[in-house]
């Protein structure tokens, strides 16, 4: 079965698709805000919605299901996640030799991603890097993300990120859509840094600005993160060829909504600073 065979019977869910692929079977996948990269097994499976609609074996790292077709066993090996709230692009393979050796390019840090966030702020510079200790603290069903105190130091994890101001929002908000490059991988850590940097990204549930989130989420009627994972190069080699990969998605179009002149948004400005 070719690899463009196996998409077609990829049992995808409402708000996932395949963007584009490689032969030997590597996909890239649009997923949507507000579902999951996976089930989470510490909830409810009925409350859950993930990018394809199959059991997923945890240990595995793979989604499997039965072509009803032809009844030939599937399996589809997922190599990295998004956030539930975050948009935007995800890699994975339909056979476990392609998922393993780009695992090993995410590894060997031969892998960029290109975020757009729309924040709360303005940054003074139009570019940078950010360097912050983070202390990750997870249990079942809970991640979250912190700046370091000097108790943590044992704990502590080095996150970095490229940051550049693309654009200012037309409609004098203060708010800033920003692209970044992150250089390590921590849990939460765009979310993270852009809170610590004063720089909140819109829609956050958890390192955000509640009252702004509320009241964005009530003038537009977008219940999202405005977080996007919009860009994935790697090279890899697989069976001693190297192969080159990338894939792009579009900034979604709420975006504009929060960056483009819109009547609401003035209003609300008008409303918050009392002119």
């Amino acid at each position: 079965m070719t690899t463009e065979e196996f998409i077609g019977k990829i049992p995808f869910a409402a708000k996932a698709r395949a963007l584009n692929f490689l032969d030997c079977g590597l996909v890239a996948i649009y997923k949507g805000h507000g579902i999951m990269a996976h089930p989470n097994p510490s909830k409810s499976s009925f409350s859950q919605v993930a990018i394809v609609r199959a059991k997923y074996n945890l240990s595995g790292e793979y989604f499997s299901w039965i072509d009803p077709e032809s009844g030939q066993k599937m399996r589809l090996h997922l190599i990295n996640r998004l956030d539930s709230p975050t948009s935007g692009i995800i890699l994975a393979a339909t056979n476990s030799a392609t998922a393993n050796a780009v695992k090993k390019a995410f590894k060997e840090k031969s892998v960029k991603k290109t975020y757009y966030a729309v924040c709360a702020g303005r940054t003074l510079l139009k570019e940078g890097m950010w360097s912050d200790n983070i202390v990750v603290k997870k249990s079942p069903g809970f991640v979250r993300s912190s700046s370091a105190k000097p108790a943590d130091q044992v704990s502590t994890r080095k996150a970095v990120s490229k940051f550049s101001l693309v654009k200012i929002d037309s409609n004098d908000l203060l708010f800033s859509l920003l692209k970044l490059e992150p250089i390590t991988g921590r849990t939460h850590q765009l979310r993270m840094q852009c809170a610590k940097h004063k720089l909140p990204i819109i829609g956050d549930a958890t390192y955000g600005n509640f009252k702004l989130n509320k009241d964005i989420r009530l003038i537009t009627g977008e219940n999202r993160m405005f977080l996007h994972c919009a860009g994935i190069e790697l090279d890899f080699k697989l069976n001693d060829e190297a192969f080159s990969f990338k894939a792009e998605a579009p900034l979604p179009k709420s975006f504009d909504m929060l960056l483009e002149p819109n009547g609401k948004l003035q209003l609300y400005k008008q409303q918050i600073r009392g002119v």
